[in-house]
């Protein structure tokens, strides 16, 4: 019995005297494997981040979209009323037209923030470098103008 033991010790030892090689290159590998895989989570998380910026990029150029389309509606309800040929054919209804026109003209005026907005806001996703500027400024460059029109017609 007691030469299995030592038979065992003697096997074991050259088994044992390897062992801090072998941990030395598996130190290495594993260190390798640890750097690319902080590496893999660096460009990861920049990504994520720049998707993120993206997405919130997009929410905001959705609102402002729907800002756009709601104050273009708007405008088109408005220009058809101004262009109207309806004078009135009697007192009562040229006083109608009157009061419908002094409505109208503070309507005009209660959005011309909205299309200030407008403007402000497509000059912001311009400076700021958003991934769509150019749409965003088309948009603006093709709504906006209408407001003045719309103001002159109100004033004759």
């Amino acid at each position: 019995m007691n030469s299995a033991p030592t038979k065992s010790s003697r096997m074991f030892h050259p088994l044992l005297s390897a062992y801090p090689e072998r941990v030395c290159v598996l130190s290495e590998r594993i260190q390798s494997r640890m750097d690319e895989i902080s590496e893999l989570w660096e460009t990861l998380t920049l990504a994520t981040e720049k998707k993120g910026t993206k997405l919130q990029e997009a929410s905001q150029q959705q609102q402002f979209n729907r800002t756009v389309e709601d104050v273009e509606l708007w405008l088109s309800e408005i220009e058809g009323q101004l262009l109207s040929e309806d004078y009135g054919k009697d007192l009562t209804s040229v006083q109608n037209l009157q009061k419908k026109h002094v409505l109208l003209e503070a309507d005009v005026s209660a959005h011309a923030d909205r299309v200030e907005g407008i403007r402000t806001a497509a000059e912001q996703f311009v400076k700021s470098g958003h991934f769509d500027a150019d749409n965003i400024k088309a948009k603006q460059v093709s709504g906006c103008p209408r407001m003045c029109p719309a103001a002159q017609l109100l004033r004759t």
